[in-house]
């Protein structure tokens, strides 16, 4: 399976500015290798902004090619620090497209620096089993390419101010020149191993290599400047969701078969209708102080939880060391390696629901993955033990 096309950027300008250039869609062509127009059409029942996209090549005014295809924003998140994701789906129409339908998403996530702003998109490739054998060799690194030079002409853009045609102009300069060198290289190293005369013959090979590895200039776009691979698979995998999700936890409280007291935490979310996704975790005490996550249905991962008490009586927990356990296989993940998450539980006195906010991160790429709503409780009556077997993890593990 190939690698999702993932480009990252740190782009030094104000959140709001950011923003604005990647989420107008007609300033989507002005900085985009990959769109020649992107035009809203209409929002459907459930409040998801439409759009048609087109991709005319060589140039608009020429227009000898026409990729066209429709649509769909997933939704958008952003909250008071200026951190947020947008998330999309499209479908290209006609069989010119070597992209077949496909999913992706824009992160955004403020630092001291900067704003990180990243993508991560991947797609069905099109032309049939032509299309298969080429993507992974040809499209999607030329893909992947573009996607880079296009995050640096807008990071210029935000930056400087450069516009972006004269960003444009000045690659197309600089190709230019680059090609230049080369033929004049290739036509200088023929003619000295034609003479057999060496020297000539490596200041030919000396010329060609700088005018491939030669840096651009500072104010020219460059796809070098951005980071081209994810930190893992899930990082350049595009969000299900980023609407309402209808949700569900239950919690269910009684001592495993050690006799230690335990807490069912079984979350399911129906991510489309009919689509669910459920995430089961196993809460135990240990000692005053400590709580034991077994996360799963057969409790091969044991993380350590830190839960604390807010000023507003909020609960929040942290997560710590993780440990896998399989048979004989024991081992603890290595802190840099694993993500952190962070869950904040609280009651909203105003609107009569609990709520709940859950991120998953790591220290240098930031949100991995997260979600947050509100919820009422039902308490149902529990004879004895009797709790619902649908709830209680498949294996219990003893290992801490």
């Amino acid at each position: 399976m190939a690698r999702p096309v993932y480009v990252e950027t740190l782009v030094r300008c104000d959140g709001q500015r950011l923003w604005h250039l990647t989420q107008a869609p007609h300033l989507h062509p002005r900085r985009e290798l990959r769109f020649s127009s992107i035009r809203p059409t209409h929002l459907d029942a459930d409040g998801h902004q439409h759009f048609t996209y087109s991709l005319a090549l060589p140039h608009p005014r020429w227009a000898l090619l026409e990729v066209t295809g429709t649509g769909v924003s997933v939704g958008e998140r952003r909250d008071a620090t200026g951190r947020g994701t947008s998330a999309l789906r499209f479908h290209p129409h006609g069989g010119l497209s070597p992209l077949g339908e496909g999913s992706g998403y824009w992160r955004y996530v403020p630092t001291e620096r900067g704003v990180r702003f990243l993508t991560g998109y991947d797609y069905a490739p099109g032309w049939g089993g032509l299309g298969r054998v080429l993507d992974p060799l040809l499209v999607r690194p030329a893909v992947g390419w573009a996607t880079a030079w296009s995050f640096d002409r807008l990071r210029l853009w935000a930056e400087t101010g450069l516009d972006p045609a004269v960003a444009r102009d000045r690659s197309l300069r600089d190709a230019a020149a680059r090609s230049a060198v080369l033929a004049l290289s290739a036509a200088a190293a023929a003619g000295a191993w034609r003479a057999r005369r060496w020297g000539p013959l490596g200041a030919a090979v000396a010329a060609a290599t700088a005018a491939v590895l030669r840096p651009v200039g500072p104010g020219t776009p460059s796809a070098r400047r951005c980071l081209r691979r994810a930190p893992d698979r899930g990082s350049a995998t595009p969000p299900a969701n980023l609407g309402t999700v209808p949700f569900s936890v239950e919690n269910y409280a009684y001592a495993d078969s050690f006799g230690r007291e335990t807490v069912t935490v079984v979350r399911t979310f129906e991510i489309r209708p009919g689509r669910r996704r459920r995430f089961d975790a196993t809460l135990v005490a240990d000692g005053p102080s400590r709580v034991l996550d077994y996360l799963g249905t057969h409790q091969h991962l044991a993380v350590d939880l830190r839960p604390s008490v807010l000023a507003d009586g909020s609960l929040r927990i942290v997560s710590g060391a993780q440990r896998f356990y399989e048979g004989p296989v024991a081992f603890r993940f290595p802190m840099p390696l694993s993500g952190t998450a962070q869950l904040t539980e609280g009651y909203d006195d105003a609107r009569d629901r609990y709520t709940i906010e859950v991120e998953v991160s790591k220290e240098r790429f930031g949100p991995l993955a997260g979600y947050s709503g509100s919820f009422t409780c039902e308490f149902p009556e529990v004879v004895g033990d009797a709790v619902p077997p649908a709830v209680r993890p498949l294996r219990e593990e003893r290992r801490r």
